[in-house]
């Protein structure tokens, strides 16, 4: 081969050699304006754990309850937690065993609780009693199970199951004479209404909320929140609400199903092992003494 030959060949070859470094500047140069990468995406990711048992009802700490635990992205379950801080002070809404990775279900209700949960959850000396509360009775149906909750007890003279009577002169009547004891009521000319909180910090085993009718829909979709904005609407939702109590609470609450009015309310999660609080009940007579409530002023005669 002639020596001009070569040099073209070599030139060619140098070229080709300059082009390709090129190429490979030019290429690296739009993967970093565009940010991508060439770094391969992750096969694992670290998800949060239970260290220890957490039965229903159970107030998370992240910094005693929670681990975490690398696992392939691919078996990753859904609603996984990466960070402590998301399930500090949630309250476990069912069961969870030491080493179960923690997932959004843990914290949700779903609504309807099973008989197995109920009665897996039902510790000894304690019985299971169904509550029947509405949106106004029952903290708008929010009540889940594991909460804590008082039940209280409100009475009027509804169908005379809350009488106030007075004692008249007694007499003697029959033969032989006997003396007899006469009663009147009185509430034309009196409040009756009685409010007493009944029971304190029982456990919610569990809740059963049917789906709202039809009507009830049809209800929601008519009643606008304030200044035209979806508010929430007194629909007529009903939520039946499971409760460990023992057998004298039992009573109690039965009572009020049955001659009272009954509501629930929800307690904070760090009232849970609180001590009952000493409460005095509310009559007309206590707001008038005690809070200062005003009485209707009498008026004798027609006013000009």
């Amino acid at each position: 081969m002639k020596r001009s030959n070569r040099l073209i060949v070599l030139v060619g070859i140098i070229l080709a050699v300059l082009v390709a470094g090129g190429v490979y500047i030019l290429t690296q140069g739009t993967n970093t304006n565009t940010g991508t990468s060439n770094t391969p995406p992750p096969t694992t990711v670290a998800v949060l754990v239970a260290s220890q048992d957490m039965p229903l009802g159970t107030v998370v700490s992240a910094a005693t309850m929670v681990g975490t635990k690398n696992v392939d992205v691919t078996q990753a379950p859904i609603g996984y937690f990466t960070s402590p801080s998301d399930v500090d002070g949630l309250v476990v809404r069912q069961d969870v065993h030491s080493g179960d990775v923690l997932v959004e279900d843990d914290f949700n209700s779903t609504g309807t609780s099973t008989p197995i949960q109920i009665e897996k959850n039902l510790k000894a000396g304690f019985r299971a009693m169904t509550v029947q509360v509405d949106q106004v009775t029952g903290v708008g149906t929010l009540i889940q199970a594991g909460d804590y909750v008082d039940v209280v007890l409100s009475m009027e003279n509804s169908d005379n199951k809350f009488p106030v009577d007075v004692q008249g002169a007694p007499t003697r009547e029959g033969n032989p004479l006997t003396t007899v004891l006469h009663f009147s009521t009185i509430n034309g000319i009196l409040n009756a209404t009685s409010v007493k909180v009944l029971v304190q910090n029982v456990q919610v085993l569990g809740t059963l909320l049917p789906p709202p009718t039809a009507s009830n829909n049809q209800a929601a979709a008519a009643s606008p929140g304030t200044n035209g904005n979806t508010g929430t609407a007194l629909n007529g939702q009903q939520e039946i609400v499971v409760l460990a109590l023992t057998p004298q609470q039992v009573e109690l609450v039965r009572f009020t199903q049955l001659d009272g009015n009954l509501s629930l309310v929800l307690r904070s999660t760090a009232d849970q092992q609180a001590p009952p609080d000493i409460t005095s009940g509310i009559t007309l007579r206590m707001l008038v003494d005690k809070y200062g409530v005003l009485v209707p002023r009498i008026v004798i005669g027609t006013e000009p």
